[in-house]
């Protein structure tokens, strides 16, 4: 799960929080729950790993960064994107993925 920090219901470390509750309880599977924030103040990035963040990346975060931070979970991409290299940033990748654009 990528989680973003500032959300329009509830902030990331809250729901990052609930969602480790859950987990805890046996009520969801074990996820890993990357904190994703535009914000560097020590204060925030505290804020998820106390809320059960495994990481936390600061924005902008390109694809190539994004995937040795999977890679260090050890989550492996299921198939090749051949933009990765082209240095698009996650933002583009994900807008062109819901607009099914091929980028």
């Amino acid at each position: 799960i990528i989680m973003d920090l500032q959300m329009p219901e509830m902030s990331g470390p809250e729901a990052t929080k609930l969602l480790t509750n859950k987990m805890e309880a046996g009520l969801l599977p074990k996820t890993l729950i990357l904190g994703y924030t535009a914000l560097m103040g020590g204060r925030e990035i505290e804020g998820f790993k106390q809320a059960g963040a495994s990481e936390i990346m600061v924005k902008p975060t390109s694809v190539p960064d994004m995937m040795t931070v999977f890679a260090s979970h050890g989550i492996r991409p299921v198939r090749s994107v051949p933009s990765l290299s082209q240095g698009l940033s996650l933002e583009s990748l994900y807008v062109s993925s819901i607009q099914g654009g091929n980028q």
